[in-house]
């Protein structure tokens, strides 16, 4: 069966072509709430079709801090991926061996626009 990107939510610049593969430089985004982005991390992503919805890796650029990626990951795995032309998913991230992500879909049962989170920030 061969789905368009469309069933990711993205816009209709992906969406307009018969596609079962994406690769495209991307944004994790990482929200404390809906105006707070923490931080963010340059990505190169692969997203591919599969028979129950789509499969996502992302590769990490070579300056990325390891050790504050790893705590938001710990924190919360939930980012927002943004495209170049703007559009965005929300994933779940989680490691997949040295420099690369594993990315897949947000639970519909999952709000991705509440983070319940404890603890606090030492900014200096």
């Amino acid at each position: 069966m061969l789905r368009t990107v469309s069933t990711l939510g993205l816009s209709n610049s992906y969406s307009a072509q018969m596609l079962d593969q994406i690769e495209s430089p991307a944004r994790l985004e990482w929200w404390a709430n809906s105006v707070t982005c923490l931080a963010d991390v340059e990505v190169d992503v692969t997203i591919s079709v599969a028979e129950t919805g789509w499969h996502a890796r992302a590769a990490l650029r070579p300056d990325v801090d390891d050790e504050a990626l790893d705590f938001l990951l710990e924190l919360d795995p939930l980012f927002t991926l943004r495209f170049p032309d703007g559009s965005h998913i929300d994933v779940i991230a989680g490691r997949s061996g040295p420099g690369w992500l594993v990315l897949r879909e947000v639970p519909e049962a999952e709000p991705a626009d509440h983070r319940p989170v404890s603890g606090s920030f030492n900014i200096q």
